[in-house]
């Protein structure tokens, strides 16, 4: 959720898609695996970087739509991950935003 404008993803995604043009709107997902430092910390009353079944995330899974004809380029989602495997890359791409 985007605490400045108070819009979900899919609010802001669908409010960035309504200001392309027709060509702009063929976009293409795009992933990539992030590594990131191997910790927890409790932050603005949340526990970050704890899985649910209690491992530390080493990873973000992130998902990116780039428009193919234009600059368009938007992250779609962040998915924290302990251990990445192909099934987990599916179910993540598949959920929806």
């Amino acid at each position: 959720m985007n605490e400045d404008h108070g819009l979900d993803s899919s609010t802001y995604l669908t409010l960035s898609v309504s200001k392309l043009n027709e060509y702009e709107r063929n976009v293409v997902l795009m992933t990539d695996e992030i590594y990131v430092a191997k910790r927890v910390e409790y932050s603005g009353r949340e526990v970050r970087g704890l899985m649910p079944d209690s491992s530390v995330a080493s990873t973000l899974l992130c998902f990116t739509v780039k428009s193919v004809l234009g600059k368009y380029k938007d992250l779609v989602s962040i998915y924290p991950m302990s251990k990445l495997t192909a099934s987990k890359q599916l179910e993540c791409t598949k959920s929806p935003w």
